[in-house]
């Protein structure tokens, strides 16, 4: 087993994925989405639109707003079902 200067295992990286934090002031929701970041087109080539709908980001979990400051600015959400076990959707990406 290979370990790093700290004398841990280094692991196997396998597969990066980036969430992205949303916010539906329609709806009062946070929307947490992954996309797939490899995929690329040159902006104005013909092709983009097929690439923009074929790998579009795909909603991993949505959160209510339980709170928000006065401006609207910042707003706090409850986090529990994804720590608590009950709900699976995002774990898998946390723990990559």
């Amino acid at each position: 087993m290979q370990v790093n200067e700290a004398g841990l295992n280094k692991g196997m990286n396998y597969e990066n994925k980036i969430i992205s934090f949303h916010r539906d002031n329609v709806a009062k929701k946070i929307w947490v989405k992954t996309s797939d970041v490899k995929v690329s087109s040159p902006k104005n080539d013909a092709i983009t639109k097929s690439v923009k709908d074929n790998f579009s980001e795909s909603v991993i979990e949505v959160f209510d707003i339980e709170a928000q400051n006065n401006d609207s600015t910042a707003v706090a959400i409850k986090v529990n079902k994804v720590f608590d076990g009950n709900q699976k959707a995002l774990m898998m990406f946390l723990r990559m």
